[in-house]
């Protein structure tokens, strides 16, 4: 009786463990799947962004003239946001048409003008280049030289 008892809780714990085991390895293929979904996810939204960039702006030169070119990336865009230096695409990205030597030219006067802004910052903090106040520097020597003179001319006729 023992034995049949022995061999009946041998082969429930036996059965248990091969449960368990399949349990285990349910969860370990569900973790691999998850894994390499996560990885064909990012791979695929890294693909698709790609591809949408590239119909955005293609990387080779077009064949089209300029006109066309706005036409195909902006179909919608209404006369009156278009201003003479160009219009906005959206509330921020503004597209202008210049010639690479204006664009040069700009880029230029930005330069200079910058340039010009930070040597004049600079000069205003050093002390030297500052404007110069005569009357704090001289006002007080020139205070008492005036009450010096006064008091003496006031000896003065008060001897005569």
């Amino acid at each position: 009786m023992t034995l049949s008892l022995s061999e009946e809780f041998y082969q429930k714990d036996v059965v248990e463990r091969l449960q368990q085991l399949e349990d285990y390895e349910q969860c370990v293929k569900i973790n691999r799947t998850g894994r390499f979904f996560r990885i064909w996810k990012a791979q695929h939204a890294a693909r698709v962004k790609f591809k949408r960039s590239m119909l955005d702006f293609p990387s080779s030169s077009a064949m089209l003239d300029p006109t066309e070119q706005i036409e195909t990336l902006l179909p919608d865009t209404r006369a009156e946001d278009i201003e003479e230096d160009g219009f906005y695409v959206n509330q921020t990205t503004k597209l202008s048409v210049e010639s690479p030597v204006e664009f040069l030219k700009r880029l230029e006067a930005e330069e200079k003008a910058l340039t010009a802004h930070e040597i004049y910052r600079n000069l205003c903090q050093q002390k030297a280049w500052r404007p110069l106040d005569l009357g704090s520097l001289v006002g007080g020597q020139l205070m008492k030289q005036n009450k010096a003179i006064s008091k003496s001319r006031h000896n003065m006729t008060s001897n005569y």
